[in-house]
């Protein structure tokens, strides 16, 4: 048997037109899962009634809704038994895409994670082969929606997910963590307009980063723990280790990218004037919300720089895409 499960997302996928996703399975728990490209919703204006969208040249359209099937030789589909998968598994199955989609795509809204019990989701049983049961074999359980939520608003975020990123996604496990850094900076992206939790995950994102690095260059080069030790914990810590430390390690420092250096510094300053003063300040010059864009974006800059100085057994899967899209809509 299937259990085809529908799961309305909190934000819109553009999808280009006839674009054929090759599906992707994995099994769970004693379930086969696989997960379907996906698709429209039915519940239009979340993202504005556009007349027409366009994904490199060619005609697309919104998706909001994911869909996974499960496989078992049998489901407890009866009125009197628990929902079946369990809820627990299609959470894992969701989030375990969302969080590998919001790697790939670099999408800095809250899709880590989804609220399951709030979210607007059915799921229907049917035959291996895909048919529908007979209603003798079902009550209630073969057309379940709970938790229905909705609400209307025009928020004008195109998404894109082609093929090519469809494929990305799953060139990574099902349980893939991505890098901590690059999750907390695309938290502090999500955290604005508010300026100081987003400057603050931004600068923890450099400290978790460099961290990690730090921690594992010098067994690269051979050098004696007590004698990193002592290096490593001098005072100013973290303008040390992306200046002098990394010079020392891998023969580049932050400090030849001066723009780069400039915000970093600049992010230090407005970090510790937020979290002693509760206003992120540079100076006597508040914060601003392009101010603090301009940090999250340095940060990732920055990142990127020193994975390229850095050697092959420490490197990471990084995706970037540049995919032009066009929207037209008419506003009555």
């Amino acid at each position: 048997m299937l259990a085809r499960l529908y799961i309305k997302l909190p934000f819109s996928l553009t999808i280009p037109d006839g674009e054929e996703f090759p599906i992707h399975e994995y099994t769970d728990s004693g379930y086969k899962i696989k997960l379907l490209p996906p698709g429209m919703s039915g519940q239009q204006g979340q993202q504005g009634d556009a007349n027409s969208i366009k994904m490199e040249g060619k005609p697309a359209f919104q998706a909001d809704a994911l869909y996974i099937e499960f496989y078992k030789s049998s489901f407890s589909i009866d009125s009197d038994s628990s929902i079946d998968p369990p809820k627990d598994i299609m959470i894992q199955a969701i989030n375990s895409f969302l969080r590998r989609f919001r790697y790939v795509t670099q999408y800095a809204k809250q899709t880590c994670q989804i609220d399951f019990q709030h979210s607007p989701w059915q799921i229907k049983y049917f035959n291996d082969d895909g048919s529908e049961l007979k209603k003798d074999d079902f009550e209630h359980k073969g057309n379940i929606v709970i938790g229905s939520r909705q609400s209307k608003t025009f928020l004008f975020n195109y998404t894109p997910l082609n093929k090519r990123i469809w494929n990305d996604i799953h060139s990574l496990p099902p349980d893939y963590e991505p890098p901590p850094w690059n999750t907390l900076l695309l938290d502090a992206a999500a955290e604005l307009p508010r300026i100081g939790p987003a400057i603050v995950l931004t600068t923890t994102a450099l400290e978790v980063f460099i961290s990690s690095v730090l921690n594992v260059l010098p067994k690269l080069k051979n050098l004696d723990p007590n004698l990193w030790d002592w290096i490593n914990n001098r005072d100013n810590r973290l303008k040390e280790q992306y200046d002098k430390l990394l010079k020392f390690l891998i023969g580049h420092s932050l400090k030849e990218e001066e723009n780069l250096w400039d915000d970093f510094l600049s992010l230090k300053t407005a970090r510790n004037s937020f979290v002693h003063e509760g206003v992120a300040k540079i100076g006597e010059e508040i914060v601003t919300i392009q101010k603090a864009h301009q940090f999250i974006t340095s940060a990732f800059k920055s990142i990127s720089k020193i994975r390229e100085w850095l050697p092959d057994e420490l490197l990471w899967k990084e995706f970037k895409y540049v995919v032009p899209c066009e929207v037209s809509m008419k506003i009555t």
